[in-house]
């Protein structure tokens, strides 16, 4: 591929944001472009592995407001400046090809000129029923009006992209069966191999480091994302997990690191808060095994949470909602698979505590098989078959 390639990858999602930031690396260090990332926000990610790997191609980033929540339905009225200036931004570099994050930010772009890729790792008109199926009626309707919105403009975006890169094959499936997009590839949620490469030489603040080496005989549990304890998406229930860590006080401790500010819970939950992407990777070294354990939920199939991909390159052994097809397409052999995780998960886990040492003993191997087989890199000659 010629070092004279152009690409922009676009989003509206605030930085960081790590598949946002993958792609821009794909470009430019597996595919030697000129690359431009166009979004709001800090691009931590990039900025870390540009300056630890002394990378030679780096993504310039040129960043953007916000663009307004009234947006997304159609009403572009707050975001007109906004608009101008991405449109005025890619017509000044002149790509050859945009890889669009989101359906939102591509309908901006379909209304240009350019070839563009569709990156949906959302599917929002149909993630926006299940998101308020328990809420009130008035909230269900003003997301049926928005799923149906969302959905025609997939629809449309399907028909104008130059192909469909998504996560998920459920998602895939769903865009060739119902808008008969042509081009459709997954690209799943793995880290990129500088990813991996600059967080190996990142390490935690002193003082978490010492709060996780501790002499306590306890199976030390993580899990990525949102706190666990208090009420989110039903497809990401996990409520359910405090009363089971509560009655293995003396076998398990779990650790979240998310979004809540660091605290303890109680006596064997800790929330350690916000951590930065690069820097997760050197906390999980500390842990024996990976969350991921929702409760099953009808949309499961089209989800490939990044975060069960990191756990593998850290050496943690998945624990994983047999649910999560499409996660268990590829680390089904190093996983343990839970069907019914709110009746089954506490045996399972006295299960593993008791197994401990020989599994953990095997973290080495974990690593060995994310290398060969959990990386972005490995899906970059689709995408490179499409731009020639």
């Amino acid at each position: 591929m010629s070092r004279d390639l152009r690409v922009v990858v676009i989003s509206d999602s605030p930085l960081p944001d790590a598949r946002v930031e993958r792609s821009a690396l794909l470009y430019s260090n597996l595919l030697k472009a000129d690359t431009h990332l166009i979004a709001p926000g800090n691009p931590e990610i990039i900025n870390t592995i540009n300056n630890v790997n002394k990378l030679q191609h780096k993504v310039e980033f040129i960043p953007i407001p916000n663009l307004s929540k009234l947006f997304r339905i159609g009403v572009p009225l707050h975001n007109r400046r906004t608009i101008h200036l991405i449109r005025d931004t890619i017509r000044e570099i002149n790509p050859d090809i945009v890889h669009s994050h989101n359906i939102f930010i591509s309908k901006i772009v379909s209304d240009m000129d350019v070839n563009f890729f569709l990156d949906d790792h959302e599917l929002y008109s149909v993630q926006i029923k299940s998101r308020t199926e328990e809420d009130k009626l008035s909230k269900q309707l003003r997301s049926s009006i928005k799923a149906v919105i969302w959905s025609r403009l997939e629809k449309k975006l399907a028909r104008h992209a130059l192909a469909v890169i998504t996560v998920s094959h459920d998602i895939a499936n769903y865009y060739k069966n119902k808008f008969k997009a042509k081009n459709v590839i997954v690209v799943p949620n793995f880290p990129i191999s500088y990813e991996v490469s600059a967080a190996n030489k990142i390490t935690a603040p002193k003082d978490m480091i010492n709060m996780l080496i501790t002499t306590e005989d306890r199976l030390k549990l993580v899990y990525i994302g949102k706190d666990p304890v208090q009420k989110t998406m039903p497809y990401r229930e996990m409520r359910y997990i405090t009363k089971i860590i509560e009655e293995l006080k003396d076998e398990i401790e779990l650790y979240i690191i998310g979004s809540r500010k660091a605290n303890l819970i109680n006596d064997n939950i800790i929330a350690l808060g916000y951590i930065p992407h690069m820097m997760i990777y050197s906390v999980l070294r500390y842990m024996d095994f990976g969350l991921c354990t929702w409760l099953p939920h009808k949309l499961h199939g089209f989800f490939n949470p990044n975060k069960v991909f990191m756990y593998v390159h850290s050496g943690l052994t998945p624990i994983v909602s047999e649910s999560l097809t499409d996660v268990l397409r590829y680390i089904k052999d190093v996983s343990v698979i839970v069907s019914d995780p709110l009746n089954e998960l506490k045996e399972i886990l006295i299960e593993l505590y008791n197994r401990r040492e020989e599994i953990i003993a095997e973290k080495h191997k974990l690593i060995e098989f994310a290398n060969r087989n959990i990386l972005i890199d490995y899906y970059v000659k689709y995408i490179k078959e499409l731009i020639i």
